[in-house]
């Protein structure tokens, strides 16, 4: 053991203890006791336990850990939010505390919201092909169930429209519209050879996320796709970016979004502003490392959070150097309104306003201090 750690850490923690107040000194009563004993292991398991569970200050949307893993999808204003629990879809409104439970008798693949989480796509795979059926579920409204009869590749991922009256999908490379509400009206609207493919011999996907009222297409595979805006109401669909690595938007608000462009080994973070009047603009991006590729913007003008290194939150900003969290994490989901939304190393589901004390900052130093210590054996 390096001497001149321990004496700092010895020293670190004693500065600790006196600033702490009489409750929270209860709390960490032996994490001081076991480093001046030189149980430098434990004390390291018993703050990283601390940062694993969440604070009486965490707000715990569910409680379950589910059998499978958990899909998450946001609104666009992140207001909302629609997850999985096994065989059932949960929508939660944060702005006006509504929670809506839909319950299937069967496991599905794969959920596809609306821009605005009203209305949701479910994708149930077929027992002996790719196929997926899909059944929309409108959680604000009872009762309310339309079952498509397309088949789509599971792969894909279809859409709907914000006000759940269109179905959006890809079969064999062409963009169908089905309209849900005129007896599973289904047209052909885009034929695949207005789509270019990055990698013209591999077969491609199609991702469909909506954004406000049109839709982004990212169609392409292997880290390497096009991205095209779509806008069903001018009938117009334009090719909107190249070299997108990650199909998936990342939803910063009502009027900004970020996608991961680039190539392997060379990340770009990309910014998509929308102007008042709905035209949508997208930046050349900065520069990312790998550990920042599953990053969304908080409300403070270019600060990012991300999932650091053994699932510890970071934030960070363009000009801004990272800075760790007390919060350690088994997935980190997003950004819910300004919130950390995390799912936890027990599998809770938990909104954290990302506010910590004095007592914290100083407790992730000696944590850091002994994690450090740890490598240095």
């Amino acid at each position: 053991m390096n001497t001149v750690n321990k004496v700092f850490l010895l020293l670190f923690v004693g500065l600790f203890v006196l600033g702490c107040e009489e409750d929270s000194q209860a709390k960490n009563d032996d994490i001081d006791n076991l480093i001046e004993s030189e149980k430098f292991e434990i004390a390291k398991e018993k703050i990283q336990k601390r940062f694993e569970t969440p604070r009486k200050t965490d707000e715990i949307l569910s409680f379950n850990s589910p059998l499978q893993k958990r899909q998450l999808e946001l609104s666009n204003d992140r207001n909302r939010i629609v997850w999985t629990e096994d065989k059932k879809v949960i929508f939660r409104d944060l702005a006006n505390p509504t929670v809506k439970v839909r319950e299937f008798p069967d496991y599905f693949d794969a959920i596809s919201p609306s821009s605005n989480a009203e209305h949701i796509i479910v994708m149930f795979r077929g027992a002996s092909s790719n196929g997926c059926k899909l059944i929309i579920v409108s959680p604000l409204a009872e009762k309310s169930e339309y079952i498509s009869n397309a088949s789509v590749d599971c792969k894909n991922r279809p859409s709907i429209s914000s006000d759940g009256k269109f179905l959006y999908y890809f079969i064999d490379n062409n963009l169908y519209k089905e309209s849900v509400t005129k007896n599973s009206d289904i047209k052909l609207i885009i034929k695949n050879e207005k789509f270019q493919s990055p990698y013209k011999k591999i077969e491609n996907k199609a991702i469909i996320y909506p954004i406000r009222d049109t839709f982004f297409i990212f169609y392409g595979n292997a880290g390497s796709y096009n991205m095209y805006w779509f806008n069903p109401k001018k009938k117009l669909m334009t090719l909107f970016a190249k070299n997108i690595l990650i199909p998936k938007v990342f939803f910063g608000g009502i009027d900004k979004a970020h996608v991961i462009g680039g190539t392997i080994g060379k990340f770009l973070l990309r910014e998509i502003k929308i102007n008042p009047k709905g035209k949508f603009l997208i930046s050349d991006g900065f520069k990312i490392n790998k550990r920042k590729l599953y990053s969304w913007q908080s409300l403070k003008v270019h600060e990012f959070i991300s999932s650091g290194e053994k699932g510890i939150i970071v934030k960070w900003g363009v000009d801004l150097p990272v800075r760790a969290l007390p919060l350690i994490c088994e997935r980190f989901w997003g950004v819910a309104r300004d919130q950390i939304l995390y799912e936890s190393k027990t599998g809770e589901l938990a909104l954290s306003d990302g506010m910590y004390g004095d007592e914290d900052w100083k407790l992730l130093n000696i944590y850091k201090q002994l994690v450090k210590m740890e490598k240095e054996k």
